[in-house]
């Protein structure tokens, strides 16, 4: 629905500056981006996502992985609220840190021009918190024993990407 309604309102658009005379063949208009003036077409939200891992996984780096999935990741059996949001920006290692960025990287921009970057926001946020909570979920109903075992990583918020 959301898709047809996206498509639509691009189309009014292309057909009203068709209409002034306007000649836009070979720019990205031509080839279905949307006119968001406001995001300027840059991907500021998947740049700013990357940044803040990255920072986040330097910062944390004297800590060691081991305190920090214990500290931030999201154990099962002591859920609290904060750790849901904290381990959405949190890596282990290096490699899981790059695998993800790379990957945000490669869809991030294409799904935050469809969007709009205030909605990719909400949508990478909304889909690591489902992610999150269908691991807890998972848990709880089939893997009894790893009740006490932290995750962390944007893993789940960039599959939903």
């Amino acid at each position: 629905m959301f898709a047809c309604r996206y498509i639509e309102s691009y189309n009014l658009t292309v057909l009203k500056m068709s209409a002034k005379g306007a000649d836009y063949s070979g720019t990205d208009l031509e080839h279905g981006a949307s006119l968001k003036l406001w995001s300027g077409g840059f991907p500021i939200a998947t740049y700013g996502i990357i940044a803040l891992n990255v920072v986040l996984y330097l910062v944390s780096l004297p800590m060691g992985a081991e305190a920090l999935a214990e500290s931030n990741g999201i154990i099962p059996s002591q859920l609290t609220p904060i750790t849901f949001v904290q381990s959405l920006f949190l890596h282990i290692d290096p490699i899981h840190l790059s695998i993800n960025m790379i990957f945000l990287w490669l869809f991030g921009r294409k799904v935050e021009r469809a969007l709009g970057p205030i909605a990719f926001l909400l949508f990478y946020i909304g889909g690591g918190l489902l992610a999150s909570f269908l691991h807890v979920a998972m848990v709880f109903t089939f893997l009894a024993p790893m009740t006490n075992t932290p995750i962390i990583g944007a893993s789940g918020a960039v599959s939903a990407v």
